[in-house]
């Protein structure tokens, strides 16, 4: 499930919504789009209205960050395949 060291950064996406491209949501969830070797980006769940993510809408963003590596890891290999032949 969650991992206690990446739940202590969530005050820290607080500061996020100050950002000029994030004006007028109020809530923020993010989480990275990583696999075992690499972080490709971040994906970020917004909301307009003031409100606390649940663990099971957290989960679902660490398996969806997870499947997204996954694909953007498979692209590369097949994109590399096909450059070499």
């Amino acid at each position: 499930m969650l991992q206690p060291a990446r739940r202590k950064y969530r005050k820290e996406h607080k500061g996020l919504l100050k950002i000029p491209l994030f004006r007028g949501f109020t809530a923020l969830s993010a989480w990275p789009v990583e696999d075992d070797n690499y972080l490709y980006g971040v994906l970020c769940l917004l909301s307009l209205k003031s409100r606390e993510f649940d663990a099971a809408e957290e989960a679902l963003l660490e398996i969806t960050g997870r499947e997204l590596a996954g694909v953007i890891r498979n692209s590369r290999i097949y994109t590399e395949a096909k450059k070499r032949i």
